[in-house]
């Protein structure tokens, strides 16, 4: 006997929950399933179960107000009234980037 096409989905829903799997909706991206919508009651859809998410990475660089790049701890004892830390966070998912800028 042939295993149930959403067979893993199914698991995960038993084992995680609902919110542990998601479909393809019509605008082409994935959704998650909340409510009575499953790998049950509308076969027709494609599953899967939800990816874990990146983790976003964060790097700080220290900037000289007066010119160049130091190091963190350079910029911190030589410059401590002209600094600044720039903040960079790189999205997980997107690799979007989102700067921040620090006392």
């Amino acid at each position: 006997m042939a295993e149930h096409k959403h067979a893993a989905v199914l698991r995960a829903i038993a084992d995680k929950g609902i919110e542990s799997v998601e479909y393809l909706g019509v605008s082409g991206r994935w959704l998650v399933s909340y409510g009575n919508m499953n790998p049950i009651t509308c076969p027709e859809r494609e599953w899967r179960i939800k990816p874990e998410p990146k983790p976003d990475v964060v790097r700080y660089w220290p900037v000289n107000t007066t010119g160049g790049l130091r190091t963190l701890e350079e910029a911190r004892e030589y410059f401590p009234g002209a600094m600044y830390i720039i903040k960079l966070t790189f999205d997980g998912e997107t690799d979007k980037c989102r700067a921040e800028v620090l006392p």
